[in-house]
C-alpha cells in the first residue's frame, strides 16, 4: 500500500501474505497494519489540513491481487472520521458482484464516503454518501466539474439493463457460489502442483502465484495455445476474472487446462 500526501509518501505493505500459514499470516499482517496506521497518523499530524481524503482498493488488483483485511479498512474509516477526511474506495475492478457481494466493501461492514465503479457496467461512475451533503460539493453546484468523456444516455440505459439482469438472475449470489468452487479448485491445484502458491480469492476474483515472471509468461502462453485467456498482475501472479454467470463445469474445464499448462512448463 502506498499512501501519498503533500508531506511525502508513506509506504507500508499491509496486504496478507498467503505464503504464511495461520495464525502467522494474521499476526504478520496485523503488525504491518499497525505500522502503517502509525505512519498515516504521523502524516496527518504533520500536514493534516492539506489532506482531503484517503483512496484505496479493497483488493489491490493490478499490484498482484493483494487482499486487505476488514480490520485495516475499518481503521481507515475511524481515522477519516476523526480528522474529517473523505474515505474513497476504488471499486472499478472489485465492484458489481465480482467478489460475491455487490461491492467488495460490503464484506467488511465499512462504508466509504465515495465509491467509484466501472468495468462490469461498461461505464464508469461514482457514488457519494451523505457526508458530501454537508458541503457545497460538485454533486450540488452546477459546472463545478464537467467531463468531455463522461457517460451519455446510451451508457445509462445499458448500465441500468445490466443491473436488472444482475438482480433478476441473482448473479451476485451466483458469483459467491461459483467463486467458492473456483477457489476450492485452485487450492486443490496447489496441492498437486508445487509451482502454484499463495492461492487467494474472494468471490470470482481469484489469483495464484507462480515461481517467477518467466515461468508465468510460459504458463500464460500455454493457456493461450489451449484457447484460455489469463491475466497477469504483480510480479508473478496470474489472476482470474470469470463472467458473473459462468457455469461450474466451465470453471472445472479451465482448471484442467491450467494444470495442463503448468505441468507442460514445469517439464
Amino acid at each position: 500500500t502506498i499512501v501519498v500526501t503533500p508531506a511525502g509518501t508513506v509506504a507500508a505493505t499491509v496486504t496478507a501474505n498467503f505464503t504464511l500459514p495461520e495464525p502467522q499470516r494474521t499476526q504478520d499482517v496485523a503488525a504491518r497494519e499497525s505500522k502503517a496506521i502509525e505512519q498515516i497518523r504521523a502524516a496527518i499530524a504533520q500536514r493534516g489540513p492539506d489532506i482531503a481524503c484517503m483512496i484505496i482498493e479493497p483488493i489491490q488488483c493490478e499490484g498482484g491481487d493483494n487482499h486487505l483485511r476488514g480490520e485495516f479498512l475499518r481503521a481507515l474509516r475511524r481515522i477519516c472520521d476523526e480528522h474529517e477526511l473523505l474515505l474513497i474506495f476504488d471499486e472499478v475492478q472489485t465492484g458489481v458482484g465480482a467478489t460475491g457481494r455487490m461491492w467488495c466493501c460490503n464484506h467488511f461492514d465499512v462504508a466509504p464516503d465515495i465509491l467509484v465503479f466501472g468495468k462490469k457496467l461498461q461505464t464508469c461512475g461514482i457514488m457519494a454518501g451523505p457526508r458530501l451533503d454537508e458541503v457545497d460539493s460538485v454533486f450540488k453546484i452546477p459546472s463545478r466539474i464537467n467531463s468531455t468523456w463522461g457517460g451519455n444516455l446510451v451508457d445509462m440505459v445499458r448500465a441500468a439493463q445490466f443491473l436488472r439482469i444482475i438482480r433478476d438472475e441473482n448473479l451476485v449470489q451466483r458469483a459467491a457460489e461459483t467463486g467458492a468452487h473456483l477457489l476450492d479448485g485452485l487450492l486443490r491445484l496447489q496441492e498437486r502442483c508445487t509451482a502454484v502458491t499463495s492461492v487467494r480469492g474472494r468471490g470470482l476474483m481469484c489469483a495464484i502465484d507462480l515461481p517467477n515472471a518467466e515461468f508465468r509468461t510460459k504458463v500464460r502462453k500455454a493457456c493461450w495455445d489451449r484457447r484460455v485467456l489469463t491475466l497477469v498482475c504483480g510480479e508473478r501472479a496470474i489472476r482470474f476474472r470469470p463472467v458473473l454467470d459462468i457455469e461450474p463445469a466451465e470453471i472445472d474445464r479451465g482448471l484442467e487446462i491450467l494444470q495442463e499448462a503448468i505441468v507442460e512448463v514445469s517439464g
